[in-house]
């Protein structure tokens, strides 16, 4: 039986992460209601089986979502089941009656009033004990339960390497493999939307996580690997983030941060439910340069950050991408593997070509005039190229720059498309705003010196550049310092 849970509660949850980290509109209501309804249909099922952020799209109807559920858990019922009255209930078993009584004798008549009033006391005790049931709380166990389900979820843990170690490679079924092969085509499709959890099979579930780790290495190429193991971190990030407390807090002690749920008095001082050290606050924050993120503007007390459980999971996406990402032992041969993780790899191969070839960087034209690029932008520039993570402002700031000094939006978006979380949408939109042919149609130039220097992008504090430039734009027209040896 699955445990009971707080539907308010779970509901918004979903809720608030689809708005702050997925920037999609939510309609509280029809969310929480499409959640009621599959838990009343499917009662012996976990919700959270259930990716919601992944396929709720405020834009459609609830009849549209359903329908949209549906495609992508055929699986699990849906519709809401016609509720008989009471009333109806008795005319119907009435009716139903009166058409047997028709057909018996006297004797079968006394012996059929009999076993009615045996199953009318039987139905009352059944109600009664239903009643008691509802009204009692389940005791609910506190903390993580390592079980095939956490597994199939969290594979930053411990125990998931354990787990591993049961099997072989040889062991990999053909379910297992075209699973592992999807989780990898959602994360080329849906970079950072993320790789949509199915808990339907945990067993395929949790090996097919490996296998695509496996297929990825085996294609051997380094912006597939980040690109899914990005995929992946968000899909870990959405599953916290909708986890009870208990088993939140639990996971949160297996990440290797200091971080926790504040004291009471912490809490009521700063207004923030959870709280990382500064030191591991400012290293994940890496390539995150929004300024809501800065140390400026955080609350800072007792040498923590204080922080919501949502930018605290958002926080922990790059230490679990990484963690995704590294090799740790495993660079299979193509050669070596069985026949349908071979040709599961060559799909992948394949499918990569596809989408790769659409972006090509211009290397011809950096090559002409990279030389007179600033510190900084070649900075960025070779940041993006070796798959480090950039924030928005660095991102807006080359961008700018390209722009300025004669690139065309298409040569911008190419740089742009070697991030692992590149979406192509997202980025023409925000390239072409830059560009001034969108929006306003005011081209951007690129952030001051001084503006760079202050989101700590400057290199060197400027002492590789000309002096008195006030702007990356100024560097190709002035003569720069000699660079040391």
């Amino acid at each position: 039986m699955v445990q009971m849970i707080d539907l308010d509660d779970y509901a918004r949850r979903i809720a608030r992460y689809i708005e702050e980290y997925m920037s999609k509109p939510v309609n509280f209501i029809v969310l929480k209601n499409l959640i009621k309804t599959f838990v009343e249909n499917n009662p012996d099922v976990d919700p959270a089986a259930v990716d919601w952020a992944a396929y709720y799209d405020d834009r459609l109807t609830y009849s549209e979502l359903v329908e949209t559920f549906r495609k992508a858990y055929p699986m699990y019922r849906w519709d809401r089941p016609r509720e008989l009255s009471e009333q109806d209930f008795k005319e119907m078993k009435r009716q139903n009656v009166e058409e047997i009584i028709k057909e018996l004798d006297d004797e079968a008549i006394e012996l059929l009033r009999a076993k009615l009033k045996e199953l009318d006391e039987k139905s009352e005790a059944q109600q009664e004990a239903k009643q008691t049931e509802a009204k009692r709380v389940p005791d609910r166990p506190k903390g993580l339960a390592i079980d095939l389900r956490t597994l199939a979820k969290y594979q930053f843990l411990d125990e998931y390497r354990d787990f591993l170690a049961a099997f072989t490679i040889e062991e990999v079924g053909e379910d297992i493999v075209t699973r592992a092969k999807e989780r990898i085509l959602q994360a080329l499709e849906r970079g950072e939307k993320g790789v949509v959890q199915k808990l339907d099979n945990l067993l395929i579930e949790a090996l097919s996580f490996i296998t695509a780790k496996i297929l990825c290495l085996t294609v051997n190429d380094d912006w597939l690997i980040r690109r899914w193991a990005l995929a992946e971190a968000v899909r870990v990030e959405r599953q916290m983030l909708a986890e009870d407390e208990e088993v939140f807090l639990d996971l949160l002690q297996r990440t290797g941060i200091t971080a926790s749920r504040c004291e009471k008095d912490e809490e009521e001082k700063t207004g923030y439910p959870y709280k990382i050290s500064v030191a591991d606050y400012l290293r994940l924050i890496r390539g995150l340069d929004g300024a809501e993120w800065r140390l400026v503007n955080r609350t800072v007390w007792r040498g923590y950050v204080f922080v919501t459980r949502s930018e605290l999971v958002r926080l922990l996406r790059g230490k679990i991408a990484e963690a995704f990402a590294r090799y740790e032992g495993i660079k299979p041969k193509l050669t070596a593997l069985p026949e349908v993780l071979r040709e599961a790899a060559e799909d992948v191969a394949k499918e990569l070509i596809k989408v790769r070839s659409r972006y090509v960087v211009p290397i011809a034209e950096v090559s002409k005039d990279e030389a007179k690029w600033p510190p900084c932008m070649l900075a960025i520039k070779n940041a993006l190229l070796s798959g480090s993570e950039v924030g928005h402002f660095g991102n807006f700031a080359f961008a700018a720059f390209l722009l300025n000094i004669g690139y065309s939006v298409e040569d911008v978006i190419a740089f742009f498309a070697q991030r692992p979380d590149f979406d192509e949408k997202i980025a023409r939109y925000q390239i072409e705003h830059i560009a001034g042919e969108r929006g306003s149609r005011i081209k951007y130039k690129p952030p001051s010196c001084r503006t760079m220097r202050a989101h700590g992008l400057c290199i060197e504090d400027g002492k590789l550049c000309p002096k008195g430039i006030r702007n990356p734009i100024q560097y190709s027209k002035t003569k720069p310092r000699p660079r040391p040896p």
